[in-house]
């Protein structure tokens, strides 16, 4: 995909996420990045809507790619993207498993020939610095889990 002509490019992106741990393993999904042109491995999660909160946002993005139900908590990291053509604002909330089992999904506002999307698998905490993560700077966090600080917004 040409990235100038991505429907993800050259607007500012306001996303949210969501962080799934269980036996110390976070939910991620596979994805070919358009923004750097690789497979990478990063937490469920999209583009919100307008007139979307956050937080449903969130509920929304697990139903699509991973086909589950999530409870949506604290903010815990706020990550700016600015690569090439893209500029976006990320929020991850960490999230609790409230129905479903984790199935890959898709996304919907992509055809099923341009889906980014490739795969979904838990992941070990400790395994994440030896895979093509992102965002990077959300592994600290994750490897500290049990002393996470979130901010609860509205």
């Amino acid at each position: 995909m040409d990235v100038s002509s991505s429907p993800f490019s050259e607007r500012l992106r306001l996303r949210a996420c969501g962080l799934l741990i269980r036996d110390s393993a976070i939910l991620l999904i596979k994805i070919h990045s358009p923004v750097i042109n690789q497979l990478v491995w990063m937490p469920p999660g999209g583009e919100i809507k307008f007139g979307e909160s956050l937080k449903k946002g969130v509920k929304r993005e697990f139903r699509e790619e991973a086909k589950i139900s999530v409870e949506v908590g604290d903010l815990l990291h706020v990550n700016e993207l600015m690569e090439n053509l893209f500029h976006a604002v990320e929020c991850y909330f960490e999230v609790n498993h409230a129905e479903g089992k984790a199935t890959l999904g898709s996304d919907p506002e992509l055809e099923t020939e341009e889906q980014l999307i490739e795969d979904l698998q838990w992941i070990p905490i400790k395994e994440l610095r030896n895979i093509p993560f992102v965002p990077r700077d959300l592994i600290p966090i994750l490897e500290q889990w049990e002393n996470r600080v979130g901010l609860n917004i509205s």
